[in-house]
């Protein structure tokens, strides 16, 4: 009895182990699907956001020249009254530009020297593959976790039933009133089994 209860313990630990285990796992996996979630997301931010301020690059390319002349002389009236417009066009492509460069400022570089040597767009194609990459990259490993944690759901769901087999019920659990007459029964024979028979007077003579 003792060898019996012994391995019945040992299969109990063995099985709330393993519980813990899936359950530790579970949780691993919850927590990096969300972080890549986020990533994805922000992913996609990124990629919205580069295709919205590209035609106010284009414009800064176009009317770079434009812009520059002014600069270089700022007094010319007769160049700033004809180039107006592209002047004006230009300052405020460049404004929503730079809300795009404060947003993201790791595109400074790439995009204010690729709009002097007009290597911008080949430098932001090139962006949009990074980050084309690194979402099919996420996406596939989202899919992957997604896959084991349906297969550890699984696996706790057998182990559950598998515990019920193997931990006995608590002796507290609400009894049947069909049970508590057999148990009343029971003790009332046990009782009665064990009671000592009184002895006659005339045994004890």
């Amino acid at each position: 009895a003792r060898d019996e209860q012994g391995k019945l313990e040992a299969r109990i630990k063995e099985i709330e182990t393993t519980k813990a285990n899936i359950a530790s796992r579970i949780g691993e996996i919850v927590k990096v699907v969300k972080n890549y979630r986020i990533r994805f997301q922000n992913l996609c931010r990124e990629e919205v956001a580069i295709k919205k301020v590209t035609p106010y690059i284009e414009t800064c390319v176009n009317k770079r020249a434009h812009y520059e002349g002014h600069i270089k002389n700022p007094n010319d009236k007769i160049y700033n009254l004809i180039n107006k417009k592209d002047i004006q066009t230009y300052q405020n492509s460049f404004i929503n530009l730079e809300e795009f460069l404060k947003r993201y400022p790791k595109y400074k570089e790439v995009v204010l020297k690729g709009i002097k040597d007009k290597t911008v767009f080949q430098k932001l194609k090139q962006q949009y593959s990074r980050i084309d990459k690194e979402k099919g990259t996420i996406y596939k490993e989202i899919i992957k976790l997604e896959n084991e944690f349906d297969i550890l759901v699984l696996e706790r769901e057998k182990i559950e039933q598998l515990e019920q087999k193997n931990i006995p019920k608590e002796k507290n659990k609400e009894e049947t009133y069909e049970e508590q007459v057999e148990r009343a029964l029971a003790k009332k024979r046990e009782m009665a089994v064990d009671k000592p028979k009184k002895k006659s007077r005339d045994m004890e003579l």
